[in-house]
């Protein structure tokens, strides 16, 4: 099963809001904690080593229904359920409690969770399979530092404005065209990030939650990079 649950992906940022996470629980996931924290001023993550959710706390003060609070959200939740599957996994390998704790650099509790339920056979196994390579992976880990590294507060800012200038076809033409160009040039550099196969998979699902159009974000992403401002405003006018 999958996390995501179109009937009930509105109501998903209110229960966690009130520290429970159904949704979750729908998928045999042990409820994460929710933390606000002071320090972020915008954005989401979510930690395997403490099983905890932090965001700020502006998450919930403006309208939570808001289609990028569900995709925020349920991205990182589905981080949770993708850790506990791929600890179920390796624990239906023989792996102990203290093996996945280390391995997944999960909290230890959660782990021997994982540990009473194997997961052995399925297509959820082969889903796992693909997203502990990326676990596994050197370069992986390298493309998440480089992520974590450039979009900090700030960033997240410029890129939001910076899409929202693309987007208002009332703004001037020569502004919306550096504006994507700003875009373009961070999808370049962050691809290798939204190509890690557990990110590609969050970012979809909370694009389906959020009622997004869907498709996959690596794809969009690095055909927008190919794309010029002219095909863009084609495809998207009205």
């Amino acid at each position: 099963m999958a996390l995501f649950s179109p009937t009930r992906a509105k109501a998903f940022p209110y229960s966690l809001s009130f520290g429970s996470s159904p949704e979750l629980a729908t998928v045999g996931v042990p409820p994460i904690q929710l933390r606000l924290d002071e320090k972020l001023t915008g954005g989401a993550v979510f930690a395997a080593n403490t099983w905890m959710l932090q965001t700020a706390p502006s998450t919930f003060v403006a309208d939570a229904l808001a289609p990028g609070v569900v995709s925020l959200l349920y991205h990182e939740a589905r981080h949770a359920e993708q850790w506990f599957r791929m600890a179920r996994v390796l624990a239906g390998r023989g792996a102990t409690a203290a093996e996945l704790s280390k391995r997944l650099r999960m909290d230890p509790t959660v782990a021997a969770l994982a540990v009473e339920r194997p997961l052995r056979e399925g297509p959820e196994v082969r889903e796992a399979d693909v997203w502990l390579r990326s676990v596994d992976s050197k370069q992986a880990h390298k493309a998440e530092a480089r992520a974590a590294a450039s979009l900090g507060p700030g960033q997240a800012a410029r890129l939001a404005q910076s899409l929202a200038i693309v987007q208002d076809r009332s703004r001037d033409e020569s502004e919306r065209r550096r504006a994507f160009k700003d875009l373009q040039a961070y999808l370049r550099e962050q691809f290798d990030y939204l190509s890690i196969s557990f990110e590609r998979d969050a970012y979809n699902v909370g694009a389906l939650a959020a009622g997004q159009q869907g498709g996959d974000i690596a794809s969009a992403a690095s055909e927008l990079t190919r794309m010029s401002f002219d095909e863009l405003d084609e495809r998207t006018g009205h």
